[in-house]
C-alpha cells in the first residue's frame, strides 16, 4: 500500500517593515479622523453656542433680601395688572383661572410627569414666554391653594435648569418675543413669591440669577431686532425687569439702554403720518400699545419722556 505524506504547511511571513508601518499609522490616522470630525463639529456648532450663550452672574445673599423688600408691592401689582395681550392665552380668556390651572396639573399627572415643565413644549409662543406660570399664579391668587404656588414654584426651577444646562437653543427657548414677554411671568412670580410661607433662599437665587441673565440677553446686541416690533417687546421687557428687580446688578444700565433703543425705534418705526412702519392695522395697534405701556413705564422709572414719544402718542 502505498504511504501518503502529509502536506506541509506554508511557513508563516513575518512582517515586512512595510507591514509594520502600516501598523503603526493605523492610530495615527484614526486619531486624525476623530480630530477632523471634532473640528467640523466645532466649527458649525461652536459659533451657534458662542452667540447665545450668556454667562450667570452669581447673587450674593444681600441681593435676595433687598429684592424682598423693594420694590413696594404696589409697583409690582401694577406692573401685573398691565394687559400686554402678546401671547396666545392657556384656554379660552373666559376660563377661571383655578380651572385652567387644575387641568394643566391633572393632564401633567396623567402623562407621569411631575412637574408641569416640559422642554417639548418650547416651541409654542405662549409656553416658551411661561403663560403657564402666569395661569398657576393667578390661579393662586383666585383660590389661596398652596398647591399651585407649588406647581408655578416647581415649573420656574424646572424651566429655569433646563435653560441653565442648554448648549443650543431649543424651539422658542431664546427667542426674542419669548425672552420679551416672559419678562411679565418673571416679575410677577416674584411679586407673590417673595412673601410666601414657603419662600427658600437658595430657590429665590437661581430665579433672580436668572432675572439677571434674562436682563443681559435682552441687552445684548446681538439679539436685538431693532427693525420690528419685537425689538419694542425687548425694550419693554428690559425696563419691566428694571423696575421689577432695581437691586440687581446692571438694572440701571439696562433702563437707560431701554430707553435709548427705544428713543431710536420711535424714530424708524413710526413715519411721517404717525402710522407703525410694519404694514397692518394689526401692528398698527400693537404698536401703539406698547408704546403706551412703555412710557407708563418710564413715568413709573422716573425718567422724562422722550420727545419722539410724546410726538407719536
Amino acid at each position: 500500500m502505498q504511504s501518503q505524506t502529509r502536506p506541509t504547511p506554508p511557513a508563516s511571513r513575518s512582517p515586512t517593515g512595510r507591514d509594520a508601518a502600516r501598523g503603526r499609522a493605523f492610530p495615527v490616522v484614526l486619531l486624525a479622523g476623530v480630530l477632523i470630525a471634532l473640528a467640523t463639529g466645532m466649527s458649525i456648532w461652536a459659533p451657534i453656542w458662542l452667540h447665545y450663550s450668556v454667562e450667570t452672574t452669581p447673587l450674593a445673599a444681600d441681593h435676595v433680601e433687598l429684592s424682598r423688600q423693594q420694590p413696594a408691592d404696589e409697583i409690582l401689582r401694577e406692573l401685573g395688572a398691565i394687559k400686554h395681550n402678546l401671547v396666545p392665552p392657556i384656554g379660552p380668556d373666559h376660563e377661571d383661572p383655578v380651572a385652567v390651572a387644575r387641568d394643566l396639573i391633572a393632564e401633567s399627572a396623567q402623562a407621569g410627569r411631575s412637574s408641569l415643565f416640559d422642554p417639548e413644549y418650547l416651541a409654542r409662543l405662549n409656553y416658551a414666554g411661561l403663560e403657564t406660570l402666569r395661569v398657576l399664579l393667578a390661579a393662586y391668587e383666585s383660590s389661596s391653594d398652596p398647591v399651585f404656588l407649588a406647581n408655578a414654584t416647581r415649573f420656574l426651577v424646572d424651566f429655569v435648569r433646563f435653560e441653565r444646562s442648554a448648549w443650543l437653543p431649543r424651539g422658542l427657548l431664546w427667542n426674542d418675543h419669548a425672552v420679551g414677554v416672559r419678562t411679565v411671568a418673571l416679575a410677577e412670580f416674584w411679586r407673590i413669591y417673595r412673601h410666601s410661607p414657603g419662600f427658600n433662599e437658595d430657590t429665590a437665587r437661581l430665579l433672580l440669577e436668572h432675572v439677571v441673565s434674562t436682563a443681559d440677553r435682552l441687552a445684548d446686541p446681538r439679539h436685538y431686532t431693532f427693525a420690528s416690533n419685537h425689538g419694542t417687546m425687548q425694550n419693554v421687557g428690559l425696563l419691566h425687569l428694571s423696575l421689577a428687580f432695581p437691586q440687581l446688578p446692571g438694572m440701571a444700565r439696562h433702563a437707560e439702554l431701554a430707553i435709548e433703543r427705544q428713543r431710536e425705534q420711535l424714530t424708524y418705526l413710526f413715519g411721517p403720518e404717525g402710522a407703525w412702519r410694519e404694514n397692518s392695522a394689526g401692528y398698527h395697534k400693537l404698536g401703539l400699545e406698547l408704546t403706551g405701556i412703555f412710557l407708563r413705564y418710564m413715568t413709573l422709572a422716573g425718567k422724562s419722556r422722550t420727545r419722539e414719544s410724546i410726538m407719536v402718542i
